[in-house]
C-alpha cells in the first residue's frame, strides 16, 4: 500500500514527536514475519522453533537484534523503501540508513523472571538516542505483530497489528508499559547516511555490533548496514 505524508502529519509529527499509521502489514505479511522470527530466533538459540514458548522473555530478547542477517522475509520488512521514505520524509533527510531491528516479545501473562538487560531497559521510558549504541540516529519505526496496544494513551506503541508508528529518536519510549503487555513487536531505526558505533551504557545488547566487525568509534558501513533510501 502506497503512503503519501502530507502537511497535516508532518505538523502531527513534529508535535508529538510520533504518529501511527495504520496497515503497513497484511496479514499475510504478519504471518510470515512471525513465522521468520521463530526461525531466526531458534536458529540462534540452536533449538527447534516449537521450542521458544519454553525460553524467557529476557533471552529471546538478548538473541533479538538485526534478525534481518538470518532471515531473508525480515530483511525484505526492514529494507522495504516505502518505509524508509515515509521515514526520511517525517525526519526531513535526503538520505537513511539502518542503523538495526530489534524484536521486542511479549511478556504476558507473567512479568520477566530474570533480570538481564532486558529487565533493565524496561524499568525507565528512554528515547532511542538514550538507549542505543548508534550516533547519528534519526527516529524509529515500531511495527505491531500481534495483540493489541496496553494503553490507548500511547504514542508509541501501535494499536493493532499491522500497524506501525514512526517517532523521532529523542522522543520518550514508555518501556515499562512493556512489562505487562500481550503484544509482540519489531523496531526498525533509522540513523543518518553517517552514523559511528558508540558506546552506551543503557543499550544491552551493544555487543552485537562487534559480531560484524565494528569497533567503538568505527563509522558504519554499506556492507553490515545498508543505506535504505536516498
Amino acid at each position: 500500500m502506497k503512503f503519501a505524508i502530507n502537511r497535516d502529519h508532518r505538523d502531527q509529527f513534529r508535535e508529538h514527536q510520533a504518529i501511527e499509521c495504520e496497515g503497513l502489514l497484511s496479514p499475510e505479511e504478519i504471518s510470515e514475519l512471525l513465522k521468520a522470527v521463530d526461525a531466526g530466533l531458534a536458529l540462534r538459540l540452536r533449538i527447534k522453533p516449537s521450542e521458544l514458548v519454553k525460553q524467557s522473555s529476557e533471552r529471546i530478547f538478548s538473541v533479538g537484534r538485526d534478525l534481518w542477517r538470518v532471515a531473508p522475509p525480515i530483511k525484505k520488512v526492514v529494507m522495504q523503501s516505502r518505509f524508509a521514505e515515509i521515514a526520511a520524509d517525517l525526519a526531513e533527510q535526503r538520505m537513511l540508513r539502518l542503523g538495526y531491528d530489534q524484536f521486542f516479545p511479549s511478556i504476558e501473562p507473567s512479568p520477566i523472571q530474570e533480570k538481564g538487560g532486558y529487565f533493565s531497559l524496561l524499568q525507565q521510558a528512554s528515547s532511542l538516542t538514550e538507549v542505543s549504541c548508534l550516533q547519528g540516529i534519526t527516529g524509529g519505526l515500531l511495527l505491531c505483530l500481534s495483540g493489541e496496544s496496553p494503553s490507548s494513551q500511547s504514542t508509541i506503541f501501535p494499536s493493532r497489528p499491522g500497524n506501525g508508528v514512526f517517532f523521532k529518536a529523542g522522543a520518550a519510549i514508555p518501556f515499562p508499559q512493556l512489562n505487562t503487555h500481550p503484544q509482540k513487536h519489531l523496531l526498525i531505526v533509522y540513523t543518518q547516511a553517517t552514523a559511528v558505533y558508540v558506546h552506551r551504557d543503557k543499550d544491552p545488547l551493544a555487543h552485537v555490533f562487534k559480531s560484524v566487525g565494528y569497533t567503538y568509534g568505527d563509522k558504519l558501513v554499506d556492507k553490515w548496514n545498508p543505506i535504505v533510501y536516498r
